[in-house]
């Protein structure tokens, strides 16, 4: 007899699921006072397949976008897919060069004027919030940019590099 369960399905018919549906089997229990008591179980059961790894529609969208990092966890039955944004340049969406304008004129004054205050830099330019002041000055201070030098109160800007 030929062993089926062990060769490929051809048919191409997509199966996530097996096992057995209502079926009827006898059994026997006992009751309170130890007497057997004959019965019928009706029984179904089901198992999920096992993940298999990427199908052809990862491995399609891989040739289209190769940029694409997949991770295929056979262990833990998945497979995850991160897929990165193109970076925006400054013609796209205005932003970049709206900041790099803010953070220049903040910089302009503050060799101007390094004992300057967020409020003060807020009012000076217009437009702007302290709030984004304050975000303008740490985006500075992370880049290596801007230094701060002494306390909060008392202390001052300054400008490292351009």
């Amino acid at each position: 007899m030929k062993d089926v369960q062990n060769t490929p399905d051809t048919r191409g018919i997509a199966i996530d699921q097996v096992g057995v549906c209502d079926l009827t089997y006898p059994i026997t229990v006992l009751d309170r006072e130890n007497q057997k008591q004959q019965g019928a179980a009706k029984i179904s059961l089901s198992v999920s397949l096992p993940y298999r790894g990427l199908g052809s529609g990862i491995k399609r969208a891989l040739a289209d976008w190769p940029d694409i990092a997949f991770t295929d966890d056979r262990n833990g039955c998945q497979f995850t897919a991160a897929v990165a944004r193109k970076p925006a340049t400054a013609s796209e969406t205005g932003l970049p060069e709206t900041a790099q304008k803010t953070t220049q004129k903040i910089l302009e004054f503050l060799a101007r004027q390094p004992t300057a205050s967020r409020q003060e830099i807020a009012d000076v330019l217009g437009g702007i919030t302290q709030d984004g002041i304050k975000y303008h000055l740490g985006k500075l201070k992370a880049q290596g940019i801007l230094k701060r030098i002494g306390p909060d109160k008392g202390g001052y800007w300054k400008v490292v590099s351009q």
